[in-house]
């Protein structure tokens, strides 16, 4: 009988113990998804800026263009 008791204990503390590695694996499924956001917030950034330069270089020919065709037609 005190062998069962005893075998009782353990399943109980390894119940306990897995519950607490579930909770400490929540918290880390949540650190990382936290993470993965900030990743692609930083990946994203220079997405951005490139077409941020893309469209000030388009602007900055069509504006050249557009200059060069009224002096040609003004002289």
């Amino acid at each position: 009988m005190s062998a069962m008791k005893e075998v009782q204990a353990e399943i109980r503390s390894m119940n306990e113990t897995l519950v607490t590695l579930a909770n400490e694996l929540k918290h880390t499924n949540e650190h990382l998804a936290r993470h993965e956001r900030k990743i692609d917030e930083i990946d994203s950034l220079p997405k951005q800026r490139m077409q941020q330069i893309v469209t000030a270089i388009v602007a900055a020919l069509a504006g050249g263009l557009i200059s060069a065709a009224i002096g040609m037609i003004l002289v």
